[in-house]
């Protein structure tokens, strides 16, 4: 019985400690809506879809030792798009970014940024949806919670 009430009393601190954590993006989120100019959050994350020929060719060298960081594409414009395999709504627009990097290449960096997903179904969504430009993988959430992103 100590031993289920220890546990339990363990997970309450547990989440206490999330709640009072906060969401770190929401400085973020709170920056942009006060119409300031903040930083997007920087992150180092490994190539999981190495395809950059709708890239600029000077921004091509930050994929030569297989991770991409934000800093390193400073000075151009990105689009950066979260993606998972399993979200319905991003395998629809999947076409419509492809398009889009096509249509600006060579002037934006498209970069997705695949995030709560499984690594093998997030090698397969690329492939299906014809993706031209490169898609990292945040194993975890990380990058999602410092972009103060929410839903799916």
């Amino acid at each position: 019985m100590t031993g289920s009430l220890a546990l339990v009393f363990c997970l309450f601190g547990l989440l206490v400690y999330k709640v009072a954590q906060g969401n770190p993006g929401k400085s973020l989120v709170t920056a942009i809506r006060h119409n300031s100019k903040p930083l997007a959050p920087d992150f180092r994350l490994t190539a999981l879809w190495p395809h950059a020929e709708t890239w600029p060719g000077s921004a091509r060298a930050s994929l030569d030792d297989g991770y991409v960081s934000l800093s390193e594409l400073r000075g151009s414009p990105v689009v950066l798009n979260f993606w998972a395999s399993w979200c319905i709504p991003c395998g629809h627009e999947a076409p419509r970014l492809a398009a889009s990097a096509e249509a600006h290449r060579a002037k934006v960096i498209f970069l997705g940024l695949d995030i709560k997903d499984y690594s093998s179904d997030a090698r397969k969504f690329p492939r299906r949806y014809h993706v031209n430009y490169v898609s990292l993988r945040d194993g975890g959430s990380h990058s999602y919670d410092a972009y103060g992103l929410t839903g799916p």
